[in-house]
């Protein structure tokens, strides 16, 4: 997990600091912003790769409710938790889909609490595929991908809605992010998500919410097989 901090009081900065030491066990990144605009510069230069911030609504310059708006525009499932020193800020900032929020002073068991209540809303979403697109950062639920293909040093990325997104990224390079035990290789070109393959055939392989037939090859033939076979088992008897 990875995580960001803006606000432009250094004692809460020093404050959440001493507090995510404590949490370090947790197993987590974090970077510090002073104000909103670094953050949303951070955005708009593909750095920023967080699954959750800690935003401070009354800052200087821009405001929270401002960056919030500005970074759903670059993330849409972003988590965002707005810290704020005054309870009447809070119903302004609905329309940026808050998640939780944190009234200063913030003493550490409630900073844990919602910090707690983060991990499990991570860790109850199905696994996603996060890549910078356009300099958006875009997150796919594995579940809504179809197949990827590859054409030289770009994958395609074809999702159950129609869509298909680019990445630039080797066959290699994916497997080291897709969960294996969903996606299999059936052609040195094609990786398939084995839930949405409904037919196949000696030389092909046809899948929900596409057209067109996959080709497997001989060398990747028995390995699909025997993926199938033991995701079909996987989700029918365990």
């Amino acid at each position: 997990m990875k995580i960001a901090i803006c606000d432009d009081s250094i004692e809460y900065i020093n404050t959440v600091e001493d507090y995510l030491d404590k949490l370090g066990t947790y197993g987590f990144d974090y970077d510090i912003f002073m104000n909103g605009e670094d953050l949303i510069h951070a955005y708009e230069n593909g750095e920023a790769d967080y699954d959750a911030i800690f935003l401070d609504m009354e800052m200087g310059g821009m405001d929270g409710i401002q960056t919030a708006n500005h970074i759903r525009e670059k993330d849409k499932d972003i988590i965002i938790v707005f810290v704020t020193s005054y309870r009447k800020y809070m119903q302004q900032s609905f329309e940026c889909c808050p998640f939780r929020f944190l009234i200063k002073p913030v003493n550490f068991d409630e900073f844990k609490k919602v910090f707690d209540e983060v991990c499990i809303k991570l860790n109850d979403e199905p696994k996603a595929l996060v890549f910078l697109e356009n300099k958006k950062r875009t997150r796919i639920y594995c579940s809504d991908i179809i197949f990827f293909e590859s054409s030289s040093h770009w994958i395609m990325i074809y999702t159950r809605d129609g869509n298909v997104h680019k990445i630039r990224k080797t066959m290699s390079e994916l497997f080291r992010i897709i969960p294996k035990n969903i996606f299999v290789m059936v052609h040195r070109a094609f990786v398939i998500n084995l839930a949405h393959v409904y037919q196949i055939s000696q030389t092909a392989v046809s899948m929900h919410y596409y057209g067109n037939e996959i080709p497997i090859s001989k060398k990747h033939k028995k390995d699909f097989t025997e993926a199938f076979l033991n995701f079909k088992e996987r989700k029918y008897v365990l």
